[in-house]
Formats: structure tokens, sequence, C-alpha cells
């Protein structure tokens, strides 16, 4: 079911619903979307202190801090390209609001669960694509912000280790500054319509 097929089923049973069609499917849209980001980047979150925990403590030789960043962006990038979330069953009170689901009636949320079911799954995989995308090309930024360089320290305080180990802190960093930045962006457009 498409967001056509929604609009034609709420126009058909009009007394479901103590919205406007338009009204609830959009804020419906937005509190899918904003939960499946959630969702999205937690993940990242997750697969990514769990490779922190593979570098931690391990022997390594000197590297070029900007090497090991960006090595490291590409490998979590094709890490977490191997590890989308799966959404599993999806439980509507989960995933909107008690505004919205006690402005449609009991009986007609039925609907609306195939319909918040595809959409989560599309908007949870479109995001998913953008922590990828994100992750693979954070590096140059990471370089930039924490000063990092290319020089090799042969005291063995910049070993590949314990560089990959700050990067993945930094990285995390990073996804959870997106995440707020993308929630804060989610609720300005929320305040305007």
């Amino acid at each position: 079911m498409n967001r056509v097929d929604l609009e034609s089923w709420l126009y058909r049973n009009a007394d479901s619903t103590r919205l406007s069609t338009h009204e609830l499917i959009d804020r419906c849209e937005a509190e899918v979307r904003s939960h499946a980001e959630v969702i999205a980047w937690k993940h990242a979150l997750r697969v990514a202190a769990a490779t922190l925990r593979r570098f931690d403590g391990q022997f390594g030789l000197p590297a070029s801090e900007i090497f090991v960043t960006r090595e490291v962006c590409h490998e979590v990038a094709r890490e977490l390209s191997r590890h989308e979330p799966e959404l599993g069953s999806i439980d509507e009170t989960a995933w909107l609001s008690h505004a919205i689901l006690d402005s449609i009636d009991p009986e007609d949320r039925r609907v609306f669960r195939v319909w918040v079911r595809q959409i989560a799954e599309r908007e949870e995989h479109r995001i998913w694509h953008e922590v990828v995308v994100f992750t693979h090309h954070v590096a140059r930024a990471l370089i930039e912000k924490a000063h990092l360089t290319g020089e090799l320290d042969w005291t063995f305080e910049r070993t590949y280790p314990k560089v990959a180990t700050r990067v993945m802190q930094l990285l995390l960093r990073e996804y959870a500054a997106h995440l707020r930045e993308s929630r804060k962006e989610r609720a300005a457009q929320a305040a305007l319509h």
C-alpha cells in the first residue's frame, strides 16, 4: 500500500479518523521517518562500538593517522553495509505517537499497520544507505577536525591500533552529533507544519 492507496482509503472512510487525510499521512510519515532514523543511527553506533573493541589493546606497528583514518572509515562503512538492521515486527504504538493513534478508529488501525510497515522498511533502508555513505566519506572531516597527521611515530605512541581506537572514538562522536542534528532538523520541520 502506498500513499495514494492510503489517501483513497481515507477518503472512502472519512469517519475513520479525526484528522484531515493529508495532515494524518504527513504526520505519520514524519514520525515513522524519525523513528527509523533513530533505529539506524543507534544500530550504527553499536556496530562501530563493536569495531572499536576489536582494536582496543592490540599491539601494532607505527602508522600514519591519515592512512589509518581513511582505512578505518572505509572498513567500518563496508562492515555497516553488511549489517543493515532488521526491523522485525512493527508495533504501530512504538512508531506513532498517541495523538495520531487516538485520531484513528481502533478497528481501522490494521490498514495503517500495513502502510507503517512499508514506509518504515523503505525509510530505514534509505537512512541506512545514508549512514554507510556518511561513514565512507567522513574520513576527510575527521582528519581536518582532529588535526591528524601523515607522520610516522617510531616511539610507538601512534600505532595502528591506538590510532584506530582514537578514530573510532571520533567516529562515534560524529554519529551521535549527526543523530542530534537530524533530530533538531526534524523538530524544526515539524514546527513549520
